[in-house]
């Protein structure tokens, strides 16, 4: 990708929330994703990365759409994410809140 992205951060449907990697650093996210979704003290969420496309694809519902499509794989203009959620598809790297409660 030759210029940053416009994408700044936001939850998919999957649930997965997402934030450019070219903005922040994994901290960043992290400390972003804790504000927006104010995870319980006891909760725990994965980190991974992935990449962000904005192009034409099918919804869940089998409707056309054009918006941000998130991957595993880079296409041309890509941007590269840091993907924060339950599920360890992106990422395997577990985080703990109590972990997080001194840093943030």
């Amino acid at each position: 990708m030759k210029g940053k992205s416009k994408f700044d951060f936001d939850t998919f449907s999957d649930g997965s929330f997402v934030a450019n990697a070219q903005i922040y650093t994994k901290e960043e996210a992290i400390a972003i994703f804790v504000e927006e979704t104010e995870p319980e003290p006891s909760d725990s969420f994965y980190v991974g990365t992935a990449f962000v496309t904005w192009r034409a694809g099918v919804n869940e519902d089998y409707e056309p759409v054009v918006c941000w499509w998130l991957d595993k794989t880079s296409y041309k203009r890509s941007c590269p994410v840091w993907v924060l959620g339950d599920d360890d598809y992106y990422g395997s790297e577990i985080i703990f809140m109590e972990d997080l409660k001194n840093d943030i």
